[in-house]
């Protein structure tokens, strides 16, 4: 049985996929002293009530069946508690069937071929409890539901801006419902004999929904529908309202299966390549126009009939093992989730792969290491640009670079400071001039310098030369605020900070070609080029990493 689990109001919910009979199980919600099985059946829905006695009898049914669960959640296999509330949920649903056919026979809309939308999304509801009568379980109806089907049922859904050019918001009395796609949240309709798809908020993922509509808007707002150009992304169709409150939104309706389901094995690496590049082409433009996907995963890229990959669900949020949860809903967490896509689709990496492109921060052009062929650094805007050089092959790669490990320089934040070669390099150089220029008191008045070995921030012991420390929040500090020095020369462009560092780094020349003559000085027998010697050795023994 598959099975999916979330937690909600203290609930369990588990999506039940099977069912006796006609039945469609559609949730099961379990507490601890209570468990709900909600259905379709007809048209109509029932809720099924079991709750727990607090002084059960020794044949009661109910109790026995709380017993099974209990049970199975404490077993150590871990499909054993779904196996048991497969058996609970068909025991309950058998029990009721006699009652849930007599009042579905009486219901006016049971026997109706053809569905509303509105009639699907606020269906007439039943609520049973089953009790134990005689050992036996017995369904009795209850009166009061009306908390349970409030969160069964849409939420109204705030929608902060919608464009003039957007079509009026349909009422769900005039749709008609088809098929569920996925849950009761992911519905194909007819709207006026087109097949559209409808997508409900749920209690809780509102904002989800919202993110969808925006983005979709935008989409809309950029490319006509029938633009050469335009992305493989649904069309925005208008909203869905009910009871005068929006509840959803209509998008164009895509035939095909999404890239999860296909046999990607009896697919040729042809179509695969060409699968691989529609998907790229679809984000980048995307990119292009300040647009994020989001949800970046192989269930999100739908094939059609002809053979085409569209990008679809633009809810936001991340998968766990394609996007990384602190990059969901930006460009790199895309570009994270292409990659992934890539390996999915047996695409081999490729081997590190040079590009040059023009760095904003430098001024001029540079030399990126992006990881794939297939990504053109020059064809991205600015900001996805920075992006791409945070890919895992090129951060991997300049390692050896960052002085991750080295105490005198902060580690370069990629997230902040552009990562391209030349951005690293001179990240490194300034914030060096600055740690040798800090120090010019202790050089002139030859006083060790306070060091803390390389990767051991917590060293402790006696020293040398040098003067070994065990507390290091001075140089924390020291090196905060080197770092905000050289963003601002670095990354804002501050031309008076360059000036400034610059005028430091001269300051530090002078002072140490001063400190050798005066060495050379107290020597009354150097010649010339022991005075050269003995300057070059004291300008290796400042600027050497501490």
């Amino acid at each position: 049985m598959s099975s999916q689990e979330a937690e909600t109001d203290g609930f369990e919910v588990v999506e039940v996929l099977t069912g006796p009979d006609e039945f469609e199980v559609v949730e099961v919600l379990t507490g601890r002293d209570d468990c709900r099985i909600v259905l379709n059946y007809h048209h109509l829905r029932f809720i099924l009530n079991l709750l727990k006695p607090e002084s059960p009898e020794d044949d009661d049914a109910v109790a026995n069946l709380f017993l099974k669960l209990e049970e199975a959640e404490d077993d150590s296999d871990e499909l054993r508690y779904d196996q048991c509330l497969e058996e609970v949920t068909d025991t309950a649903i058998s029990a009721c069937k006699g009652t849930m056919n007599s009042l579905a026979a009486a219901a006016p809309t049971s026997n109706s071929k053809q569905v509303s939308l509105e009639d699907f999304l606020y269906p007439t509801t039943f609520s049973l409890q089953l009790r134990t009568v005689n050992g036996k379980l017995q369904a009795v109806k209850m009166d009061d539901y009306s908390e349970l089907t409030s969160m069964l049922e849409p939420p109204p859904l705030m929608v902060d801006s919608i464009p003039r050019s957007a079509p009026a918001a349909t009422p769900s009395i005039e749709i008609e419902f088809m098929d569920d796609l996925f849950m009761g949240k992911v519905l194909k309709v007819s709207q006026h004999g087109q097949v559209r798809v409808f997508k409900s908020a749920t209690h809780g993922n509102e904002d989800q929904l919202k993110r969808e509509i925006s983005v979709l808007q935008q989409v809309s707002e950029k490319w006509d529908p029938d633009h050469p150009d335009r992305p493989r992304v649904p069309q925005f169709l208008g909203l869905v309202k009910s009871r005068d409150q929006v509840i959803g939104m209509l998008e164009s309706f895509i035939e095909g299966k999404n890239l999860y389901e296909l046999s990607l094995a009896d697919t040729s690496s042809t179509q695969r390549r060409i699968w691989k590049r529609q998907i790229e082409q679809a984000i980048t433009r995307l990119h292009e126009r300040g647009i994020v996907w989001g949800d970046v995963k192989p269930e999100n890229v739908l094939i059609d009939k002809a053979a085409d990959a569209w990008l679809v669900d633009f809810g936001g949020s991340s998968t766990d093992g394609w996007v990384d949860e602190e990059l969901a809903e930006t460009v790199e967490g895309d570009l994270q989730g292409l990659l992934r896509l890539k390996e999915f689709l047996g695409m081999r990496p490729a081997d590190m792969y040079w590009q040059t492109f023009f760095c904003s921060a430098r001024k001029l052009r540079v030399v990126a290491c992006v990881g794939d062929s297939s990504v053109k650094v020059a064809d991205y805007p600015p900001a996805s640009k920075q992006a791409l050089l945070m890919l895992e092959a090129w951060q991997a790669r300049q390692k050896l670079q960052r002085f991750n490990d080295y105490e005198h320089i902060q580690p370069i934040n990629p997230r902040l400071v552009c990562t391209c070669m030349s951005c690293v390099l001179a990240w490194n150089n300034l914030n060096v001039v600055l740690d040798l220029a800090h120090w010019q008191n202790h050089l002139d008045n030859r006083q060790p310098l306070p060091i803390i070995p390389r990767g051991n921030n917590n060293s402790s012991g006696g020293g040398t030369a040098a003067t070994l420390t065990t507390t290091h929040e001075w140089n924390t500090q020291l090196l905060d605020a080197h770092a905000s020095i050289v963003r601002r020369a670095a990354v804002e462009g501050s031309q008076l900070c360059y000036a400034r560092i610059l005028q430091a780094h001269l300051r530090t020349l002078s002072r140490t070609i001063v400190r050798n003559f005066r060495v050379a000085a107290t020597a009354e027998e150097e010649d010339d080029d022991d005075n050269l010697l003995a300057f070059f050795r004291i300008v290796f023994f400042n600027s050497r990493t501490r």
